[in-house]
């Protein structure tokens, strides 16, 4: 049989252990509350900007078309632009090939 002191210091041992398990599952806990917490704030951000229209970009002045010899330059200072010129001057040599074709 134990003695008082042998008794005090297992359960001292026990009490210890538990109290460290306690720590750690608490610790493991807020931890994961904290990244719940952020997780949840960052889709709220995000969610709020979203919302918000952004009509404002990059400011882009269009070009005066300049006599060169005998061509015509133009200048194009955004991309979209240049793609909508680009079909439709193949959409008027399409034309005119097809229009070729039926007259001969």
């Amino acid at each position: 049989m134990l003695n008082t002191q042998e008794q005090t210091d297992v359960l001292f041992k026990r009490l210890s252990w538990l109290s460290l398990l306690r720590l750690v599952g608490k610790v493991m806990l807020g931890i994961l509350t904290l990244q719940v917490l952020t997780a949840g704030v960052l889709l709220v951000i995000a969610a709020l900007g979203k919302r918000r229209k952004h009509e404002v970009s990059f400011p882009h002045e269009p070009f005066k078309e300049v006599q060169v010899g005998e061509n015509v330059l133009k200048l194009y200072s955004y991309g979209r632009e240049l793609f909508d010129a680009m079909l439709e001057v193949t959409a008027q040599v399409r034309w005119g090939l097809a229009k070729g074709r039926e007259t001969q």
